[in-house]
């Protein structure tokens, strides 16, 4: 391919990862990545600004498949970033790999990480940044059960989100309260956030999320004593996840046939 063709082929399948990622389209979004990545090496023109906008939408892929390789991506990203002298890249990949720290269950590491990110993230004034770091940090806490720091971190973030506007993430802060709403066995005002969640998600299509949250209004309904409304729930999340998100479908499936 003529070195023209080479400059445009990062920036085409760079412009396509929001539609891999709605649709989880996993495969084709890690394979066109790894050729757009090829392309940077063949074409000389070739910038580390494009590799780091390619390797982060590329981690996300990996990350979402559960691929050890995305902790390697967000490293590669974060030492381009600082080779760049780029506080704002540098604070995402932090952010990533908190992230994915996170994903893979290494509690300590994904605080270190996001406690990082949070704090370049306001060094920097980036308000929406810091909302979606503490979403992340509201996730870590109530994992430990600290239920009232977490929903202080997403309602936080909910209003910042909202003021954006951000209409797509202020909804998963909502979710993430809504569950919290449910740890903490108030049980009508987990299944509001949640409905209300769940409405915002199908207003900006976002169907996995319209899925989690119907999977989330099931686990309030057997947490509230109503068997018959969580498997309506859990049937409904079934559907939406069988579009998305296969395992997703498979654990919501295995959680109905143990309610038997």
């Amino acid at each position: 391919m003529e070195a023209d063709g080479l400059a445009y082929v990062w920036r085409i399948v760079y412009s396509m990862w929001p539609w891999w990622r709605s649709e989880s389209r996993h495969a084709e979004w890690i394979e066109l990545h790894n050729l757009a990545l090829e392309s940077l090496r063949l074409d000389r023109s070739g910038t580390e600004l494009a590799e780091m906008h390619l390797l982060t939408t590329l981690g996300l892929a990996l990350r979402d498949t559960g691929s050890p390789q995305a902790l390697r991506t967000f490293h590669r990203v974060l030492n381009l970033a600082r080779q760049a002298e780029d506080p704002h890249a540098e604070a995402q990949a932090l952010h990533e790999l908190g992230a994915t720290h996170l994903q893979m269950g290494h509690a300590s590491q994904a605080v270190m990480f996001l406690t990082r990110a949070r704090r370049a993230r306001t060094r920097l004034g980036y308000e929406r940044g810091v909302a979606l770091t503490d979403i992340l940090l509201g996730q870590e806490v109530l994992a430990r059960a600290h239920v009232r720091p977490a929903l202080s971190r997403f309602e936080a973030a909910r209003a910042v989100l909202l003021a954006v506007p951000d209409a797509h993430d202020a909804a998963r802060a909502l979710a993430w309260k809504g569950l919290a709403l449910i740890q903490a066995r108030n049980i009508p005002a987990a299944e509001a956030a949640l409905d209300t969640a769940r409405l915002e998600f199908l207003a900006v299509q976002a169907p996995r999320w319209v899925a989690q949250t119907l999977e989330w209004l099931g686990q309030a309904a057997e947490a509230g004593d109503r068997p018959d409304d969580a498997r309506a729930f859990y049937d409904q999340a079934i559907d939406g996840y069988l579009l998305v998100d296969a395992a997703g479908a498979d654990r919501v499936r295995g959680h109905l046939a143990r309610m038997s």
